[in-house]
């Protein structure tokens, strides 16, 4: 939280069946249970509800104003909370300026749209007295203690297990109403109840995202230097919040990450967060920072006009440099370090060409062709402490692993953690694998069973590489430093003569004999005289370990595009990722990390709308409806990567966020840019071709 901040929050209940009245279109009214979903369905056909229509509150500006129309009765007004905060002083910034550049930037809401849509099987055991769920949830300690908790069941006695999780992104980090109904069922009736959403369900009522209004100022130099900024957010929470997150996270979250990553001296916001006739809004990947970059990134561009400056120019002179590191941020927070922002710029810069674009851009606009070029930059947290205060969170940062080898040199590692899609099973593998020594198909990555060895806060925030990876390389280390005591033994030699090179141990005063790995793993299980005195027989270790503060990644983005002014169509015609994630562990995943967010920053700058009509029905509820991005949407991506290790033994820095951040302000500017000589003003997302088409001045 930054400083100066302060909150008026309500409260509201929620039902896991609502009773007396429906606040949203998928509001859980009955449970059916049969043997088949068929038969589920043609019972459902037997309910009789009697509804009173009531008159819908939709739009945010006329939820915050209505008294007479109340969503939550009990709150007096449509309005969850508001909340201020900033540090130096707005208008101090505005007296020393010479210019002021105001625009509201309306993001529309949409899906998280992960491939495989939420799911739940219970089963209790009465004998033991033990729940079991099987879940699609992203973090599933967490559900644990969610379940407990709600249903009143010793934590002992609940078990969640994930397995593959197609597709997470945020929307699989809360615990729904669904699941505690199901979770229930399966206790009351003493049998497995399955429910599996589908995607009708899932785009109606699971949960929606950034639907946001930013109203932001920024107050400038002839020069382009920054004095200071201003946000003043609206936030659609939609009809209630969801378990355990505070309704009001995702505008706070978007305001507290406007200003990087610029050296912005005062800072101003605003958030007020209304309760309207729709679906929950959820955490989506990069909340809040995906949509507060396009805004901050598009006001830059509309002020690099406005005073005759090159939109490049404009950032290199007010980004947090390598010169200023480590740079404390003036609202508080952790001191930034090791990010490479300038160098990320001025590559991003020479790989799309940014020299020589203008030149192509007069050539092209006097064929009557309209291209443009945009950047997005960041700088992105990640492994906090603790869950941000913003998000209403108590639960720490804490994370565990586990990791044994067997007599056979077969090396077990259990992290609490899942995976959404994102190969931990591969990279956890080479992380442990290079700290033991061992073929990496010699390792095994069990996740995802709290009755595993191993907690976990769960897959979110671009935590698990930065946390969870680092817990996993302390307990590798802890057994290679085992492995290297049981070898110093059966060498005969002193334990800090004795290295691992090679998959073998090597002792300094007899460097030609070597003993395998293998070797040293039956030795270890078979005779407890080799092994320390603390370990008995065999080779393990359990290590706990909690962030001390986050790690940051950074990057830039550059797309060109063109616009046929006729059709609305975009056609992106160039397209460059410069990262800073750390030292990579695998190239592969992380460039299709990427790429996925890529592709869905695409998806929300030019596809992707949730629609409701005058009375309150969700209208986009199908693929025909709502559309998503294809492969060949976006041609060839060329990524360029700077390895710039995180201060600390972990090293590590996030990747799954991050890039998002940046692809969205990139493909959104490029548009606006090629449009420039309409004096075209784009403040709405999608930018779907209509759009673009009246921006343009036609039909």
């Amino acid at each position: 939280m930054q400083v100066g901040e302060t909150t008026e929050a309500s409260a509201i209940d929620i039902e896991v069946l609502p009773s007396g009245k429906a606040r949203m279109v998928g509001d859980p009214l009955a449970v059916v249970v049969a043997q088949d979903r068929y038969l589920a369905e043609d019972a459902m056909e037997l309910i009789d509800v009697t509804y009173e229509p009531l008159s819908p509150v939709l739009d945010a500006d006329v939820a915050r104003a209505s008294t007479d129309t109340l969503v939550h009765e009990n709150l007096g007004s449509n309005v969850f909370s508001t909340a201020e905060g900033g540090y130096g002083d707005w208008d101090e910034a505005v007296a020393s300026s010479d210019v002021v550049v105001r625009e509201t930037f309306r993001q529309a809401r949409c899906s998280p749209f992960p491939l495989e849509g939420r799911a739940l099987v219970a089963d209790w055991d009465p004998a033991d007295a033990k729940l079991t769920v099987w879940s699609s949830s992203q973090w599933p300690h967490m559900f644990r203690q969610h379940l407990s908790d709600l249903l009143n069941i010793p934590l002992d006695h609940v078990r969640v297990v994930t397995q593959d999780v197609g597709g997470a992104f945020g929307l699989k980090a809360n615990t729904f109403r669904e699941d505690i109904a199901i979770a229930l069922l399966a206790v009351e009736l003493g049998r497995p109840v399955k429910w599996v959403e589908d995607r009708r369900e899932n785009l109606m009522a699971s949960a929606h995202a950034r639907d946001h209004s930013i109203d932001l100022e920024i107050a400038l130099k002839n020069d382009g230097v920054i004095l200071g900024l201003r946000a003043r957010i609206v936030d659609d929470m939609g009809a209630y919040g969801l378990y355990p997150w505070s309704p009001d996270s995702w505008g706070k979250l978007l305001a507290v990450s406007l200003p990087l990553p610029y050296k912005v001296p005062n800072y101003q916001w605003e958030v007020v967060t209304v309760v309207t006739n729709k679906a929950p809004e959820s955490a989506y990947r990069a909340p809040g920072n995906a949509a507060g970059a396009w805004a901050r990134e598009s006001l830059l561009d509309i002020a690099a006009r406005q005073l005759s400056l090159d939109p490049i120019d404009l950032r290199r002179r007010n980004l947090i440099a390598r010169q200023d590191l480590p740079f404390s941020p003036l609202g508080g927070g952790a001191p930034i370090d090791a990010v490479t922002t300038e160098e990320a710029l001025e590559q991003a810069a020479a790989l799309i060409g940014y020299d020589d674009f203008r030149q192509e851009q007069q050539k092209a606009l006097a064929e009557g062709r309209y291209l443009g070029v945009g950047f997005g930059i960041y700088i992105k947290a990640a492994g906090r402490p603790k869950s941000p205060a913003t998000v209403g969170l108590s639960e720490t940062g804490l994370e565990s692993a586990t990791v044994r080898m067997s007599a056979t040199g077969a090396v077990q590692a259990f992290v609490g953690a899942c995976s959404g899609g994102q190969g931990y099973e591969t990279t956890f593998a080479q992380l442990v694998a290079d700290e033991m020594g061992v073929p990496v198909d010699a390792v095994q990555i069990q996740m995802g069973d709290t009755d595993f060895p191993a907690e976990s806060s769960g897959t979110w925030g671009s935590r698990s590489t930065v946390v969870v990876g680092a817990t996993l390389v302390g307990a590798a280390r802890d057994v290679s430093t085992q492995m290297i005591a049981v070898a110093a033994k059966m060498m005969e030699a002193p334990q800090e003569e004795v290295a691992l090179e090679g998959g073998f141990f090597i002792a300094e005063r007899a460097p030609s004999e070597r003993l395998s790995v293998l070797d040293v793993a039956r030795a270890a299980w078979e005779d407890s005289s080799l092994a320390p005195s603390t370990l008995g027989t065999g080779l393990s270790s359990t290590r706990h370990y909690e962030i001390p503060g986050p790690t940051y990644s950074n990057g830039c983005h550059a797309a060109v595009v063109e616009v046929d002014t006729e059709t609305g169509k975009v056609s992106v015609l160039r397209y460059v990722a410069v990262e800073d994630c750390g030292p990579l562990i695998n190239p592969m995943i992380a460039n299709g990390q990427i790429r996925g967010a890529i592709a869905q920053a695409y998806g929300s700058v030019f596809l992707e709308e949730i629609v409701y009509s005058e009375d309150g029905l969700p209208l986009t509820t199908t693929l025909l409806d709502y559309l998503i991005p294809d492969a060949a949407s976006m041609g060839d991506v060329i990524i360029k990567h700077l390895e710039t290790p995180a201060p600390g033994s972990g090293r590590f820095k996030s990747l799954g966020e991050g890039p998002l951040v940046a692809s969205a302000p990139a493909f959104a500017c490029a548009v606006a840019d090629a449009l420039s000589p309409f004096d075209a003003r784009l403040t709405r997302l999608p930018l779907k071709p209509d759009r673009l088409i009246e921006a343009t001045g036609g039909d």
